[in-house]
Formats: C-alpha cells, sequence, structure tokens
C-alpha cells in the first residue's frame, strides 16, 4: 500500500468513556470530531456570533460528540433541538469534557498558538 492508502485506512478515531448517571447511563462516549463535525462546530459558533444561528450550541455540541463504543457519532444534526432540552447541567459536563477532547479550550487554542 502507498502512503494514501496507508493515511485514509488509518483508524484515528479518539474517544473516551463517559458516564451519565442522569440519563440511567454508567457508560457512554465522548469523541473526538472528525474534520466534517468540526467544521460544523465552527460554522455554528461563526452564525451564533453573526445573529444568524438559531440552534442551541449545547445540544449541538453534544450531538457531535457523543458517540457509541467505536468512536461513531449517534446523533444526527436535526438531532440538535430535542436533545437541548435535556438536562442543561449534564449538557455543561458533556460540554466540558468534549472541548478538553477536542483540545477547543482557551488554553488548548493559546498552546496550539504558541507550536
Amino acid at each position: 500500500m502507498g502512503l494514501r492508502e496507508d493515511i485514509l485506512g488509518f483508524n484515528d478515531k479518539q474517544f473516551v468513556a463517559f458516564p451519565i448517571p442522569e440519563w440511567g447511563m454508567e457508560q457512554t462516549t465522548v469523541i473526538v470530531m472528525d474534520g466534517v463535525s468540526r467544521d460544523k462546530w465552527e460554522q455554528q459558533i461563526y452564525e451564533r456570533s453573526e445573529n444568524k444561528s438559531k440552534r442551541s450550541n449545547r445540544g449541538f455540541f453534544a450531538c457531535l460528540v457523543i458517540g457509541d463504543s467505536e468512536g461513531n457519532r449517534i446523533f444526527k444534526d436535526e438531532d440538535a433541538e430535542i436533545l437541548s432540552q435535556k438536562s442543561g447541567i449534564v449538557l455543561d459536563r458533556i460540554l466540558a469534557e468534549g472541548l478538553k477532547l477536542n483540545k477547543l479550550r482557551a488554553e488548548d487554542i493559546e498552546e496550539l498558538a504558541k507550536n
């Protein structure tokens, strides 16, 4: 195989087990977003800053980072509205874990800028 095939065939999915006892789940999975999902998140942030989006940030982010045991998303983008109606406390925990895992916290971005 060539380099192209090696890169495309490499499984680079990363995820961590994450308990959500409030939802009756001892373990779910928070995943690292793939490039498509990350682009969607960045577009969401931009649209919210321009007052062009009414979509819930927490619900949409949860859709992008809650996955199965193999690191695949389990929610569709369209699920954001209904998911945003779940507990804000739980969504905040998912947001915090997802931001950390995806290196989207302010300190992560500052560290990237240094390199």
